[in-house]
């Protein structure tokens, strides 16, 4: 079930999601582009202020406060498990290529299982690809991520097609 503030507005739900790997500056960044962007285009086109018509959340393995990797704290809004949005965002994270994560990631990884057999849209940004990748959502699908992570997805992900030269890739139903 989408986060409470999301259900009450009746608005689509965006999660980005947040990880002690994450950084503050994308996580915010990503929420921020969805809250201002919608409500915001309509004084850029004919000078009047907009509606939401959006409702981005962090979302992680639990609600409160968190230090991600550069330091800094973010709020997360909802937990995993409260949450099933319809979209979900996975922003980049801070770790070397080669570093398993399928156990330090695993809450997440079973949370786009479950939100993408819901059928909740599951999108990914730089090097957070890799999360969708061990989740086996983009088994037969193409991908991109961070260039120096390229490598280590095609070699851990050997059914994921990586498109290294491409910096944006459309995949999957529809």
């Amino acid at each position: 079930m989408p986060a409470a503030s999301a259900a009450t507005q009746g608005l689509p739900t965006i999660a980005v999601l947040v990880t002690p790997f994450s950084t503050a500056s994308v996580a915010y960044g990503l929420t921020d582009l969805f809250q201002s962007a919608v409500r915001d285009w309509p004084i850029v086109v004919d000078g009047r202020l907009g509606l939401p018509a959006l409702c981005p959340i962090t979302v992680g393995r639990q609600a409160g406060p968190m230090q991600v990797a550069n330091g800094a704290t973010v709020q997360v809004s909802s937990a995993l498990a409260n949450c099933r949005p319809d979209v979900v965002i996975v922003p980049d994270l801070r770790f070397a290529p080669d570093e398993p994560i399928t156990a330090t990631f695993a809450d997440e990884l079973e949370w786009l299982q479950r939100c993408h057999a819901a059928g909740t849209l599951v999108t990914a940004a730089c090097t957070g690809a890799i999360l969708p990748a061990a989740a086996v959502l983009l088994d037969n699908e193409d991908a991109t991520t961070q260039w120096a992570f390229c490598d280590a997805m095609q070699q851990l992900h050997p059914r994921v097609r990586v498109r290294p030269q491409r910096s944006l890739v459309v995949s999957g139903e529809g």
